[in-house]
């Protein structure tokens, strides 16, 4: 053992693929010990690391490095905020895609799923998102990061799980000129309505909107409360409740108890 070494991996005993590309198929397996290899200075990049168990060799190493971006993007309602994003190495285009999630396991996506015409992501060349398409992804992106913030510094909770879930967001994924939004039309995601125009500005994705769309989902991962009668009268209750303090503590608006004021369909 090296006696500078801070830290010292444990393996795990697995089967592995010799080449991260072969086919499933029983030759290309070896039973190796892995490693998850981490860096702790400024530099480096930390692997994770297969060993085969017979030989000693190792057979592969994959990086368990996240790199994230810093960007900021005009949202609908809130002004110009600091979200966080991922460059693609192929196209050098930056992602909504926020692996920069500090302590917290979950990471946060967001995409647009075209009202039904495929998915696509949003993409921006400089990380200076302000073009008109952007808006309302950004306006998602920024209000789902923030949603988790709340829930992480007021109640300690890890993503909607508490067991660090990535996150995946979902605009304009209702069909034309929908005004609602959703949690669990696409299995544990947050889906939005684009509302009654094209205008991000009337989207149904303002902050206290995202924060009661993922209270549903903790509320499904702790109370589970069935969605009807007196128990989904509680359900929806909760996530208003929940929208409007998060709208309160992130500071995106007034302290009130409507829903949607933003877009003019206040409930």
């Amino acid at each position: 053992k090296d006696p500078a070494a801070s830290w010292y991996p444990t393996g795990e005993l697995v089967w592995s693929r010799n080449d991260g590309e072969a086919a499933f198929m029983p030759a290309n397996f070896s039973l190796c010990w892995r490693f998850d290899v981490r860096i702790t200075g400024e530099s480096g990049e930390s692997k994770r690391v297969f060993i085969d168990a017979a030989t000693g060799e190792i057979i592969r190493k994959l990086s368990i490095s996240y790199f994230c971006d810093a960007g900021t993007g005009n949202t609908a309602w809130y002004g110009n905020q600091d979200i966080s994003t991922e460059k693609q190495v192929l196209s050098g285009n930056y992602e909504l895609h926020d692996d920069c999630t500090g302590s917290h396991d979950y990471k946060i996506h967001t995409k647009d799923k075209n009202n039904g015409n495929g998915t696509t992501e949003y993409e921006d060349g400089n990380n200076t998102w302000t073009s008109i398409p952007d808006i309302d992804g950004v306006t998602t992106h920024w209000c789902a990061h923030r949603t988790l913030d709340y829930f992480s510094t007021v109640h300690g909770r890890n993503s909607y799980n508490d067991n660090g879930a990535d996150v995946t967001a979902y605009n304009n994924g209702l069909g034309s000129f929908q005004s609602n939004a959703c949690w669990g039309c696409d299995g544990n995601v947050m889906t939005f309505g684009e509302g009654p125009t094209t205008s991000s500005a009337d989207d149904w994705n303002s902050m206290e909107v995202v924060g009661h769309e993922f209270a549903h989902g903790v509320t499904q991962e702790t109370a589970d409360l069935e969605y009807e009668k007196q128990s989904g009268a509680l359900n929806e209750s909760f996530s208003d409740i929940f929208g409007a303090v998060i709208e309160n503590w992130t500071g995106a608006g007034t302290f009130d108890w409507t829903i949607g004021e933003e877009f003019g369909a206040p409930i």
